[in-house]
């Protein structure tokens, strides 16, 4: 194989993507489940309490206590970021299904 083509699965090789995907489902997945246990109502109190629970996980946990990688605070942010999709995607398919 060439060298400088890479095959077409190679980003699921890159630790970012795992990372981004996890934060992305596992916010999904309580958004979910709040939603599909309590009511959509429910579903929209677990986005809004997602939102300060990223922020304070990811800028003062992960950037204090993750050393192994560094984290940069672009790291973080993307990872919050990702927390943040994830949980809004939850929440659109919470009101459509519930």
């Amino acid at each position: 194989m060439d060298e400088n083509k890479r095959p077409l699965y190679s980003f699921m090789q890159d630790p970012n993507f795992t990372a981004w995907s996890l934060h992305f489902w596992s916010a999904a997945m309580i958004v979910l489940s709040f939603g599909h246990l309590f009511g959509h109502l429910a579903a929209w109190i677990s986005w809004l309490a997602i939102l300060p629970l990223a922020a304070w996980k990811e800028f003062y946990f992960d950037a204090k206590f993750e050393k192994d990688p560094p984290q940069t605070a672009h790291d973080n942010f993307m990872d919050f970021l990702w927390y943040e999709v994830g949980a809004a995607v939850g929440l659109l398919i919470s009101g459509a299904l519930f």
